[in-house]
């Protein structure tokens, strides 16, 4: 009934700047030790909405390129997840001039 060819070029491509976006994040919190003002509930949100992503587009499509984008995306947010959990009360390191 729905083509799913047309759905997938879009979503894919507009994934990409997203994922990339959070390996620089994970990168800074990692580099600074500390997630800064990130916060836990949106992180959280975001993961769990991708896992929701993965089985709707399971059950409705089986399109292996979307399921893969949105395991993509939920990877890297599940990473954002226990960094914030990880660095839940530790401080920014100090810039040393």
């Amino acid at each position: 009934m729905f083509e799913t060819q047309n759905e997938t070029g879009p979503a894919t491509s507009l994934d990409f700047p997203f994922v990339s976006l959070q390996l620089i994040q994970a990168f800074e919190n990692y580099k600074n030790s500390s997630t800064g003002q990130l916060s836990f509930v949106t992180i959280l949100l975001l993961f769990l909405g991708a896992l929701a992503r993965i089985f709707t587009s399971y059950q409705d499509t089986k399109d292996k390129i979307l399921i893969l984008t949105f395991v993509s995306s939920a990877f890297f947010n599940g990473i954002l997840v226990s960094q914030v959990l990880y660095y839940w009360n530790s401080k920014p390191k100090e810039k040393q001039l």
